[in-house]
């Protein structure tokens, strides 16, 4: 946030970080219901918040923490705020959730069936773990596409590409080796996005004529 408002000097009054854990969904569930009652206009919603290619952890409920903190916890979020941006919509012409999946979800095993808890929770890898969690944000922004059809509410999921921005070395959870991080974050064929991208981010961005964002985030 420091280097945010210092290099946009502008923006000190009009964002708002709020430290929220990822794998406590109660947690989750507060932050997302105290923003509904607080806020009276949401025009987009962007669910960027990812655990990428790591060991599994556990979250606070003992479910799988890639498919926590990548899916349910988004999960949470829209079911508390999704209904500000349909009424934002209809009240201003359109609203707009975004849904940072990932070409990895490809990879998935075929096993992959969401059908209980024991299959959620089992460790079948940091790849597949990512890649489950990645397929879960497809199937969830095309079961909110249709919720939403005729209310100029656009749900998307996007690819973020191999963009150059730093992660692969400073990612905490990654479990590839120093070597491979190097390689990938070096040779990326994208050019360097600003260094404060980070991945454990939400981000709520209010009216266009006035503008606010509201990120929460597990780094300040």
């Amino acid at each position: 946030m420091s280097l945010f408002k210092s290099e946009v000097p502008s923006s000190a009054d009009k964002v708002i970080w709020k430290q929220t854990d990822f794998l406590n969904l109660h947690e989750v569930q507060r932050t997302s219901k105290t923003l509904a009652q607080n806020l009276s206009r949401l025009d987009c919603i962007w669910c960027n918040a990812s655990i990428v290619t790591a060991p599994q952890v556990m979250s606070t409920d003992n479910l799988d923490g890639h498919f926590t903190l990548n899916h349910l916890a988004h999960c949470v979020l829209l079911k508390n705020l999704l209904p500000l941006v349909r009424k934002t919509a209809g009240e201003y012409g359109e609203g707009r959730v975004v849904f940072t999946s990932s070409s990895l979800h490809t990879t998935a095993p075929s096993t992959v069936k969401f059908e209980s808890r024991e299959e959620i929770n089992k460790d079948i890898g940091p790849n597949n773990l990512y890649a489950k969690s990645k397929l879960a944000n497809l199937f969830y922004a095309i079961y909110l596409a249709k919720e939403v059809v005729g209310e100029n509410v656009y749900i998307n999921a996007v690819h973020p590409g191999a963009v150059k921005t730093g992660i692969p070395l400073e990612d905490s959870y990654s479990s590839s080796p120093r070597s491979i991080k190097f390689l990938f974050s070096s040779f990326s064929l994208f050019p360097p996005t600003h260094p404060s991208a980070f991945p454990q981010t939400f981000s709520i961005h209010g009216p266009p004529a006035f503008p606010h964002l509201i990120l929460l985030s597990r780094k300040s």
